[in-house]
């Protein structure tokens, strides 16, 4: 397995019961056992979220293959052995993700 960093794009299972889907998220931060992730998903709603627009740079750089919202409840603490490394959030987004990260820290679920 790649040795993950933050800023990196991955894929995990959702597998903590809300939907058991496979999701593509940012690391935020990384620890031995556990990585703190945000994720995307399809659907926007109103509230605190940043979005990532489809052939964007950044969906390219982050294998984002549609327009993709990141929310603060979207906040997991996931076992490192479960991601996959599937590119990389370029500098920009990945502040903005910052202040939407800090928010979900309340809502954090662990998966693994």
């Amino acid at each position: 397995m790649a040795s993950l960093a933050v800023r990196d794009a991955v894929r995990f299972e959702n597998a903590d019961g809300s939907d058991g889907k496979r999701r593509t998220g940012v690391v935020m931060a990384i620890g031995a056992e556990y990585a703190m992730v945000i994720y995307g998903r399809a659907s926007e709603r109103p509230g605190t979220h940043l979005t990532i627009r489809e052939g964007s740079q950044a969906a390219v750089a982050m294998s984002l293959y549609k327009t993709t919202h990141f929310y603060p409840e979207s906040v997991r603490r996931v076992r490192v052995g479960l991601l996959e490394k599937c590119g990389r959030c370029p500098p920009t987004p990945f502040v903005d993700l910052i202040g939407v990260f800090r928010e979900g820290i309340s809502h954090l679920k662990t998966i693994g």
